[in-house]
């Protein structure tokens, strides 16, 4: 278990290249940024983080790692003007099983959180995203947004969403899309009449998809991220 603990006002930005569990306290005004980045092998992994007054986390998630696993995310959003954003890719392969479970508790007036889970499956694997957001009584000028989009690409793949919002308060505004399709023939067919191999056309999509991650990383990243959807696709 690693602890982080920022004090008032303190920034900092992680990036996480090997599995750990995490508990993090972020104090007024404190902001963090986790990056993740898994390219081979790594085991499931929780996070808890409880926000102060002002503070600010952001969590971006590049899964391209070659197993199954569970990530399980947990913030709660303790104090006013708290804010908390996700940003997930995974692209899954062979028979593995993905399960991403992403949670807010919004325990406090005018706090905000927005999760992006992004997928791909492909050959006989899945992807399972949970997303809970939960605005309790009294917690009155929250926000919470949902967006999640997973697109199959092989008759055995399989992808599966279930977007859940609590919302115990009026005032409030709370939104979510969910979205989960088969690889459509028309699209390949539209892309290989314009002279791309079926691989090519899988690869462009799939960038499409997922490569909108790589800019919260570093060059050496993002042309990492670019190699491994080109030749794993």
């Amino acid at each position: 278990m690693r602890t982080i603990k920022l004090s008032r006002s303190q920034q900092e930005e992680i990036l996480i290249l090997q599995e750990d569990d995490f508990n993090i306290e972020l104090s007024f005004a404190a902001k963090l940024t986790l990056k993740f980045f898994f390219s081979q092998s790594t085991k499931n992994i929780k996070i808890y983080a409880k926000l102060m007054k002002n503070a600010q986390i952001d969590i971006i998630f590049a899964d391209f790692s070659y197993n199954s696993m569970t990530v399980d995310c947990l913030v709660d959003l303790d104090e006013e003007y708290s804010k908390a954003n996700v940003h997930l890719a995974s692209l899954n392969y062979q028979d593995f099983f993905k399960k991403y479970n992403i949670s807010f508790n919004h325990l406090a007036p005018n706090t905000y959180s927005q999760m992006d889970l992004f997928g791909v499956s492909k050959d006989a694997s899945k992807i399972f995203f949970t997303g809970t957001s939960k605005i309790f009584n009294g917690s009155y000028k929250s926000t919470a947004h949902q967006n999640a989009k997973i697109i199959v690409f092989d008759q055995n793949a399989t992808g599966e969403t279930l977007p859940l919002l609590k919302i115990d308060d009026n005032d409030v505004i709370a939104t979510h899309s969910a979205v989960v399709g088969r690889l459509k023939d028309d699209h390949l067919f539209y892309l290989m009449s314009r002279g791309l191999s079926k691989k090519d056309a899988r690869t462009l999509i799939t960038y499409g998809y997922l490569s909108p991650i790589s800019k919260y990383f570093n060059d050496d990243i993002q042309e990492e991220i670019n190699n491994i959807i080109a030749s794993r696709v």
